[in-house]
Formats: structure tokens, sequence, C-alpha cells
């Protein structure tokens, strides 16, 4: 048997090595199954974290709101970046009255289940505008 030598030796590692990262991405994708298991997981999880922030909207230099999550759904937030004062952007509670009026039959909202993720301050900020249910809607604070 002859004897490897170091260049032989480095050889067959980096033969080795790119057989290996050769075959690993064929493995790395997921199945359909596996996909639906993810998603049902994450929507299992949902409800389980509170106050967990999503990225903030800015309005303005001064100010900016951001959603985050609450027992039971989520909540908008304003912040007064020079103060810190936070308070809620507009009444969560009638504007989903509202829209669960004004979307009948699709759905009923909550306060904490309304039916859109980002909102516009409009009319030097006397009414709130949202898209929901395949429309736009615009509501005074």
């Amino acid at each position: 048997m002859r004897a490897r030598t170091p260049r032989t030796a480095h050889l067959a590692a980096s033969i080795a090595l790119v057989a290996v990262v050769a075959v690993a991405p064929l493995g790395a994708q997921g199945t359909l199954e596996d996909y639906r298991r993810a998603s049902a997981i994450n929507q299992r999880l949902a409800g389980l974290t509170v106050d967990i922030a999503q990225t903030p909207t800015w309005i303005g230099p001064t100010r900016f709101w951001y959603r985050k999550s609450v027992k039971g759904g989520n909540q908008f937030v304003m912040v007064d970046a020079p103060t810190g004062e936070k308070r809620a952007p507009f009444d969560h509670a009638r504007l989903a009255a509202a829209l669960t009026s004004a979307a009948t039959p699709r759905g009923a909202y909550t306060a904490t289940t309304l039916p859109f993720t980002e909102f516009a301050l409009v009319n030097n900020d006397a009414a709130v505008e949202v898209d929901a249910n395949g429309s736009r809607w615009r509501c005074t604070r």
C-alpha cells in the first residue's frame, strides 16, 4: 500500500468537501407539507406573546407609531419622540365598531382584531385612513 503525501491527502479532502457541499442544498428545500406545518405553528403561537412591537412608522420628524401584540390580538401606539409620551393614535373600539358595521357580513372586529396593519393620519390628525376588506376607509378620530 502506498503512503499518502500531504498533497494527495489535501486533494482527497478537497474532493470530499466539494461532494458534501454539492449535495447539501438538495436536502435543504422543504416540502409543501413542511411549509404547512410551519405556518400552523406560527398561527398557534401568534397569540401567546404580548408587547412585541413591530417596526415603527415615522410621522414627520418627531412622532412615530407602531403596532404591538397584546392579549387577543394587536394594538397601535403613537409616540411623541421628544417627550416619550405614548397614546393610542385613534379609538380602537370605536373604529372596530364602525368597520364591523360597514363590513357586515364579512366579520366582526374588536379593538384588538382590527383588519389592517397600517394606517395614515389625515386632515391634520383629525381622521384616520385604513385599507380594510378591499376598500379604503376614512374615520374621524
